[in-house]
């Protein structure tokens, strides 16, 4: 059986790892930024970001299934907006563009909507991760969850 491999791109969900935020009334700027990245990846050489992807020498697209949006977007005071604007902004326009595409949301900290996924992105000490042990065996698939980053850090006293 042929091995399957999908590329999950990232895109700039409006974060800063200082915790600045894209207020509401300048993310279009962003949200359009992501479409023509995926454009330029995936768009034929008819289109005007294809065109340039195999000016610089790759004609083929490539096929991307999976776009997650921001990362670590639960840190920095950051869920609040991922939830209320971010998130659905670019959510609405990369599924409305390319439906085919899976757009995951880069935390599993808030209610995923429609055909949405998110990534479990986790740094803990093991003791909490022991008590996870288990947690998706009764997951109802709602919604695919990529295990994007797991990172355990240890307390030495």
């Amino acid at each position: 059986m042929a091995k399957q491999v999908y590329l999950v791109l990232a895109v700039w969900g409006g974060l800063a790892l200082n915790g600045d935020l894209i207020p509401e009334d300048e993310l279009d700027f962003y949200v359009q930024d992501a479409l023509n990245e995926i454009e330029f990846l995936t768009g034929s050489v008819d289109t005007e970001y294809g065109a340039l992807r195999a000016k610089v020498g790759h004609p083929d697209p490539w096929k991307i299934k999976y776009v997650e949006v921001g990362n670590e977007d639960n840190l920095n005071n950051g869920l609040a907006s991922y939830k209320s604007y971010r998130f659905p902004a670019f959510y609405k326009a990369i599924t409305a563009k390319y439906p085919d595409i899976q757009v995951l949301a880069s935390t599993i900290d808030m209610t995923i909507p429609g055909t949405a996924g998110g990534d479990y992105h986790l740094y803990d000490t093991p003791d909490n991760f022991i008590t996870k042990f288990g947690m998706f065996d009764s997951y109802t698939k709602e919604h695919p969850i990529l295990l994007g980053e797991l990172f355990t850090h240890l307390v030495i006293i």
